[in-house]
Formats: C-alpha cells, sequence, structure tokens
C-alpha cells in the first residue's frame, strides 16, 4: 500500500504553540496596564541597585566600562564558539560530523535572529510607538559611566533599547546548545555570558526587561521555528549530507597526495 500521508510541518507542535504564547503573554504584561507599572518598578529595582554598586569605586567603573565596548564583544563571541567546538571535538568519526552540521545549523538562525532583531521587531516597536528610552534616558540622578570614563565609546544611554539584540544572539546560541549538547553545558555557557551582558544593564543602555521579555522572546520565537518544524530535520539532513560530502573530498585529497 502507498503511504499517501502529507507530510508533517511540526515536529513538535505543542511546543511550538506554547513558545509563541509564552512569547506574546511576556510581551503584554510589559506593555498593558496594569501589570506595566510591576515590571518598570522591578526594573527600576534592579537597575538603581547595578547603577548604583560602581559610584564608589573606580576600578569597577573601568572594568565596566572596557565590558560594554564593541573589542569586548568579540571576547564574548569567542568564548560562544569555543564552547561549541569543544562540543565538537569531544566526538569522533560521524558522530564529530553531525556536531559540525548542528554548528552550522546555530550559525543559520544566529544570522535569522540577528535579521528579525534589526529589521523586524525594532521597526515594528519604533513604527507603533512602543518604542522603549533606557533608563538613563528615563531616570534621573543616573550614573554614566561615558562622563567619568570618556575615552571608552560606552552605550549608557539609549533611545530604542527595546529588544536587547545583543542579549537576544547570545540567549540563543546557549539555548542552542543545550538543545544539541545538553543542559549542563549550556546552563555553563549561560552563566559564563552573563559577564558580555552585565555591562549594558550596569551603564544603563538596557533595562533588565529588555533582556528578560524582549530577548527571550525572541529566543523562543526563534526555537520554536528552529526545532519544532519540518524546518528542523530537512536543513539539518542537509547540512548533514553537505559535511559528509566535505569530509569525504577532504579525505580522498589526502589519500591521493
Amino acid at each position: 500500500m502507498v503511504d499517501c500521508a502529507r507530510p508533517r510541518f511540526f515536529v513538535a507542535a505543542k511546543p511550538f504553540f506554547l513558545l509563541h504564547f509564552v512569547a506574546i503573554l511576556l510581551n503584554l504584561t510589559l506593555f498593558l496596564h496594569p501589570t506595566s507599572a510591576l515590571w518598570l518598578s522591578l526594573d527600576t529595582w534592579i537597575f538603581r541597585a547595578l547603577n548604583s554598586s560602581i559610584v564608589d569605586h573606580p576600578l569597577q567603573q573601568i572594568f565596566w566600562a572596557l565590558g560594554n565596548i564593541r573589542t569586548t564583544d568579540l571576547f564574548g563571541s569567542l568564548l560562544l564558539i569555543s564552547a561549541f567546538v569543544v562540543y565538537i571535538l569531544e566526538a569522533t568519526g560521524e558522530e564529530r560530523r553531525r556536531r559540525v552540521a548542528q554548528l552550522l545549523y546555530t550559525i543559520i538562525w544566529f544570522e535569522v535572529s540577528i535579521f528579525c532583531c534589526k529589521q523586524l521587531a525594532t521597526p515594528l516597536f519604533e513604527g507603533n510607538g512602543l518604542a522603549r528610552h533606557g533608563p538613563t534616558v528615563v531616570l534621573p540622578d543616573c550614573f554614566m559611566i561615558s562622563q567619568v570614563i570618556p575615552w571608552t565609546k560606552v552605550k549608557d544611554a539609549s533611545y530604542f533599547c527595546y529588544p536587547a539584540d545583543h542579549a537576544a544572539v547570545v540567549f540563543q546560541w546557549c539555548t542552542f546548545l543545550w538543545f544539541f549538547a545538553g543542559w549542563k553545558r549550556g546552563l555553563f555557557l549561560f552563566v559564563a555570558s552573563t559577564l558580555f551582558i552585565l555591562p549594558r544593564l550596569i551603564s544603563g543602555g538596557h533595562w533588565p526587561s529588555d533582556l528578560l521579555v524582549g530577548s527571550s522572546s525572541i529566543v523562543m520565537v526563534t526555537m520554536a521555528w528552529a526545532t519544532c518544524t519540518a524546518i528542523y530535520p530537512l536543513v539539518l539532513g542537509r547540512l548533514s549530507s553537505f559535511v559528509n560530502f566535505i569530509a569525504a573530498r577532504i579525505w580522498y585529497g589526502k589519500e591521493n597526495s
């Protein structure tokens, strides 16, 4: 008997819809009353605690200022990539090639996430009057790192701080590693990556909810499409075939050299 069943779009339908539901719900709580007031209170309390903690500590000011520049982001990227490379090198043979394909798949969705943040989410919020100003723009008497350490290009003020695209890509990379390599490795990378996320919270470039709601929402929607739909086995299968092809060509070249 010929199987005429249609290909399934969802690999996991319930998680797909649940992730979208949670992402939408989080954003509604942030922008609609009365929960928006609760978020503002929490945001203000956390920012004041972080920002005021470095007022009388010049060395901490320098440390977090340096952590807030673009060059430091390169070290954060190196940490994220290194964690995946270690995961790949722990395996051999077919399993190693499969993990290389997983890395390529993660990179593809990394680019998709950046595109969604820059070209979709940010213009959507700005165009509908939902653009958020950062805490140093809204709140009085904030400690401005850029005023005491002017020789660094510190992001301590923002008129379009939602969502936090920098944190979104970090969260997403950690989540993919969690998905592929297990929760222990993903959780460790997430904790280690907080060092590269905190500078923008301490300086006032972002509210905590920009990360907790904005970045997390982007990651949830991205992971829903990347792991719960037929895109996942289809694209990962093609990437695995590509990696196997390249590996075979390299091995063939070595044998004939």
